[in-house]
């Protein structure tokens, strides 16, 4: 059994650097831990006309916030994340995954595209190596 293909944590590394813009963002790989933790995050339900539960479908919206949780460090300053934030200046490894999702948010909308992009992409190739 290959153990760093199958568990993250015991991989050399367990992050990625991006360069978003020239700017540098760091990303923690998902667990199966963290999918299964954003189910009832992003799982949203599709109703009847009784209003019953019919099923669950994916909302890709709620999936990139997802995948910004694990953005583990950012080009940001304390200052930067409390105006955006409406805080008191804050370091980046004091947030909670919901204000990191909401700092990012912020972002210009052609560089959050770009981040989620590079993020998917990044997902795909630790996919892609764990299935060869």
């Amino acid at each position: 059994m290959d153990e760093e293909k199958w568990f993250p944590k015991l991989r050399k590394s367990t992050t990625k650097e991006m360069i978003v813009n020239g700017e540098t963002f760091v990303y923690k790989f998902e667990t199966g831990g963290d999918q299964n933790d954003w189910l009832d995050h992003f799982m949203v339900p599709v109703f009847d006309k009784k209003g019953e539960i019919v099923e669950y479908k994916r909302s890709m919206s709620k999936q990139n916030e997802c995948l910004l949780m694990n953005v583990i460090k950012v080009p940001f300053s304390k200052e930067l994340i409390g105006k955006l934030l409406d805080t008191k200046p804050t370091k980046w490894d004091d947030l909670d995954r919901d204000n990191r999702v909401k700092a990012l948010s912020e972002l210009d909308g052609g560089m959050y595209s770009t981040l989620i992009l590079k993020i998917r992409a990044n997902e795909k190739q630790d996919d892609d190596k764990k299935k060869s």
